[in-house]
């Protein structure tokens, strides 16, 4: 069984405002607002629409 070390990450520290936007987008996905994309070229190309 191979096995990796990773160093422990700091936590990290939301401003005020990154803190909402972190739950806003939260609360979509528990909402299912999302979307699946095959590859990254899929994704490109449903940003610049």
């Amino acid at each position: 069984v191979l096995k990796v070390l990773i160093d422990k990450a700091e936590p990290v520290v939301l401003s005020k405002k990154g803190e909402e936007m972190l739950k806003e987008a939260l609360e979509d996905v528990k909402k299912g607002k999302v979307k699946k994309f095959k590859n990254v070229e899929e994704l490109i190309d449903d940003l610049h629409k």
